[in-house]
């Protein structure tokens, strides 16, 4: 699985697997926690949370953060 990005301890990256998916999307990890389900969030035709895995509401508002 290519990671994408490292941000603050969090990991965006794909999986291969997903290709054949009609939409793009991305997967979040935090690193350093024991995390068992990532997040994974749709990437069109907007930012959207599509699996809010095992983050809690107050870390997927941090990670879909979308400036103004």
């Amino acid at each position: 699985m290519p990671k994408i990005l490292i941000f603050n301890n969090i990991i965006f990256y794909i999986f291969g697997i997903d290709i054949k998916e009609g939409r793009r999307h991305i997967h979040v990890f935090m690193q350093s926690v024991n995390r068992f389900k990532p997040a994974k969030i749709w990437l069109e035709p907007e930012i959207k949370l599509a699996k809010q895995g095992d983050f809690s509401s107050k870390e997927i508002n941090k990670i879909s953060y979308k400036p103004l």
